[in-house]
């Protein structure tokens, strides 16, 4: 029996013990017919050189400078040929058979786009990873949790999650992408450069039809925060700015209109509570995203019309995957602090907390 072509698509700059570490981990995979490609966005260490002594059967794909995740990524796709394409951040180890069933999953049903393993912290050893720990989720505002895990809370990693189930986003830490999807909506937005544009594609994925979901049977280990550490200045505004674009990209001008202000509220007060907290960087970083949104209504508006000229669906039908309330409230105000407790499922349109 013929099994299909994956492709491994690795983003990297610079780090080349951690580059080692997961190169390594993937030597004792299982899958038949696996390439695994490097994609270095103009590293000034030696991580090429790494690659060429130590791992020969590794292809590396040499960009001139660096595109951050989502161009290195997209570089990574348009090169590839396989149907199945899995991103894979550098600083990350797999259990040897976690492709098997990401795989299966796509096999069997042909709505599903893309699919993402448990992803489990390293540095927090036994706990979900806050990168998209068993499965990504979006509030209406476009706020982002996932399954085991609310903003920075972590849960451990006990089996409570470990069933299949749709979601909202796969974490691009490790996901596994159908490319006829793909090539139908696209690939990763570069203009956000990286954070949160993994979900931006899976709303694209969503407004045409598609599904996301979970296999969170077996593990993949990360890293967290490797990139760019939580609450580093530049993290705050990538994520607060790339938010803001998902939201005027991808969401109807009706429903636009009333959910885009109080998102902006819960940003006023996200200011006011980082002040009183003395985090004048995070408070930057927030002022820095509004800036950049109100100085690029021309690229905004570029980016909105190539969106709604492709969507296939309405807002309604998206709503049934977003979590019907805000997570900022269920969390700060009501004190949820496990995805168990927010007594939602995503498959039941009648379900609300």
């Amino acid at each position: 029996m013929t099994v299909p072509a994956v492709e491994i698509i690795i983003p990297h700059f610079n780090g080349v013990e951690i580059l080692r570490q997961c190169l390594r981990s993937l030597a004792g995979l299982s899958w038949q017919d696996l390439r695994i490609t490097v994609v270095d966005n103009a590293s000034t260490d030696d991580s090429v050189a790494m690659i060429e002594s130590e791992f020969p059967t590794v292809s590396i794909l040499r960009c001139e400078q660096n595109l951050g995740f989502a161009g290195g990524c997209n570089a990574g796709m348009r090169a590839s040929r396989a149907p199945w394409q899995l991103l894979l951040n550098n600083d990350t180890e797999v259990e040897p058979g976690f492709i098997e069933p990401l795989v299966r999953q796509l096999e069997d049903n042909p709505r599903v786009a893309a699919v993402q393993p448990r992803i489990c912290s390293i540095p927090r050893a036994g706990y979900l990873d806050y990168a998209g720990a068993a499965g990504g989720m979006l509030d209406r505002y476009g706020f982002p949790f996932a399954v085991g895990r609310i903003f920075s809370e972590l849960e451990p990693d006990d089996g409570r999650y470990r069933e299949g189930r749709s979601i909202f986003w796969a974490s691009g830490t490790a996901v596994l992408f159908r490319a006829a999807a793909l090539e139908e909506v696209g690939l990763l937005d570069e203009d956000f450069f990286m954070h949160m544009e993994e979900i931006d594609l899976a709303w694209r994925l969503h407004l045409n039809g598609w599904e996301v979901r979970s296999v969170p049977e077996q593990a993949v280990y990360h890293h967290s925060g490797y990139s760019l550490p939580e609450g580093a200045g530049r993290k705050v505004y990538l994520n607060y700015r790339n938010s803001l674009l998902m939201l005027l990209k991808n969401y109807q001008a009706a429903t636009l209109w009333r959910r885009l202000p109080i998102r902006l509220l819960f940003d006023w007060i996200a200011m006011i509570r980082l002040l009183r907290l003395g985090d004048f960087t995070g408070v930057w970083g927030v002022k820095k995203a509004h800036f950049w949104i109100l100085s690029h209504p021309r690229r905004i508006a570029r980016m909105r019309r190539q969106v709604q000229s492709q969507r296939r669906l309405p807002d309604n039908a998206v709503d049934r995957v977003l979590f019907p309330r805000s997570i900022v409230w269920s969390h700060f105000k009501r004190g949820i602090n496990r995805f168990s407790e927010l007594d939602w499922d995503i498959n039941d349109p009648t379900c609300d907390t």
